[in-house]
C-alpha cells in the first residue's frame, strides 16, 4: 500500500465516507451499539442533573468513547471472522 501519491484533500474527503458508512453499519448492524447509546445518554443526562465538575466530564466522555471503541473493535473482528470463516 506505499503509493509515492501525497495525501490530498479528496483522499482525506473520501476517508472521512468511509469512517462514517463504517459507523452508520455498526449501527444499523448491532443491537449492542444502540444499548450503549442509551447507556451513553444516561450518563450524560445524570452528569448534567449532578452537575459533575470539568474533570469528571473528561474522565466520563473518556469511559464511553472508550466502550463505544471496544465495541466497534469487538464488531469489526466480528465481520473478519465471518468473511475468512463463512460456515462457522
Amino acid at each position: 500500500m506505499n503509493s509515492n501519491k501525497p495525501f490530498g484533500f479528496h483522499s482525506r474527503v473520501k476517508s472521512f465516507g468511509f469512517a462514517i458508512q463504517g459507523i452508520a453499519t455498526f449501527f444499523k448492524t448491532q443491537h449492542n451499539a444502540w444499548i450503549h447509546a442509551a447507556a451513553a445518554v444516561i450518563v450524560i443526562v445524570f452528569g448534567i442533573i449532578l452537575n459533575v465538575n470539568n474533570t469528571e466530564w473528561c474522565l466520563l466522555i473518556i469511559s464511553i468513547a472508550m466502550v463505544m471503541l471496544t465495541e466497534m473493535l469487538n464488531t469489526s473482528v466480528e465481520f473478519l471472522t465471518d468473511l475468512i470463516s463463512p460456515g462457522l
